[in-house]
């Protein structure tokens, strides 16, 4: 995969892809140009929860949590690999270096999935939905995300999946205590 394959349309604004997971890849291919075989570029899948320190399994079905993420430079024999967040990639105006943590394969054996493949096929196929398969819409510059067909139903631009519109019934129960 090329960064030409996942390359916003205007410079600067993220659309189904994003502009700072671009530069980052981006980066990367400067690096494997400049230091070739020495140095892997990685997706890493962090089985330990960022916000409690739970196990946190990977599920092909469900979002990718840009904070459970890491794009990781990994260098040959184990030496260990140095990274940053996906989340800290897709949100900051401005990121930096790409090596921000740094870590020991050795040490932390089997807490890490490489999942490397599977998330650049995804990315290219459905970009930015990979982290909102539920099309809840937070994302900055989703503004065109949807085409609406009818009334009732719509079209993800970016992934071209079809979503119907329900309308639900809630009801709401308030009691009340009075004295008499």
């Amino acid at each position: 995969m090329q960064s030409s394959d996942i390359k916003p349309q205007v410079k600067g604004q993220s659309d189904k892809y994003s502009w700072n997971l671009y530069r980052l890849f981006r980066m990367a291919e400067r690096d494997i140009k400049k230091y070739g075989d020495l140095i892997q570029f990685r997706i890493l899948w962090d089985t330990r929860s960022h916000l409690d320190s739970s196990y946190e399994p990977f599920a092909l079905n469900q979002s990718v949590l840009p904070g459970q993420c890491y794009f990781a430079k990994v260098y040959p024999y184990n030496q260990g690999w140095v990274g940053r967040k996906l989340l800290e990639v897709m949100c900051m105006a401005s990121f930096g270096k790409i090596e921000l943590y740094v870590y020991s394969i050795q040490e932390e054996y089997g807490r890490y999935i490489d999942i490397t493949e599977w998330f650049w096929e995804e990315y290219r196929k459905s970009g930015r939905c990979i982290f909102d398969r539920e099309h809840s819409g937070f994302w900055m510059g989703d503004e065109t995300r949807f085409t609406t067909i009818n009334k009732n139903s719509r079209r993800c631009n970016w992934c071209g999946q079809h979503h119907k519109r329900t309308v639900e019934k809630e009801v709401t129960i308030k009691r009340i205590a009075k004295w008499a």
